[in-house]
């Protein structure tokens, strides 16, 4: 299971393994590897998380990935997003 997962999170030089699987990196990373590959040809998979923060990074990210899709239609997608809604049970007056 060595070198199957791991992460970008910043900087210049990128040290994955060629054994890697999984690749955890932030919408900034992925925009990145986008103006170098416009069809993001390095992933089968992306899945957006934390969606629903609305960085603008994400947004810009969001229609790179449509982008790809255009060229790409088996490359899957997917977006998580968490959308809590509590109710008080406590009238504060």
């Amino acid at each position: 299971i060595q070198f199957l997962v791991d992460c970008h999170v910043g900087g210049y030089h990128r040290k994955i393994s060629p054994k890697t699987r999984i690749l955890f990196v932030t919408d900034t990373i992925l925009l990145n590897e986008f103006q170098v590959d416009r069809s993001l040809s390095a992933y089968s998979v992306v899945i957006i998380d934390e969606a629903h923060e609305r960085h603008v990074d994400t947004d810009l990210l969001f229609g790179a990935v449509k982008l790809c899709l255009k060229k790409r239609p088996e490359m899957k997608v997917s977006n998580t997003f968490v959308y809590i809604c509590v109710q008080h049970s406590h009238r504060i007056t």
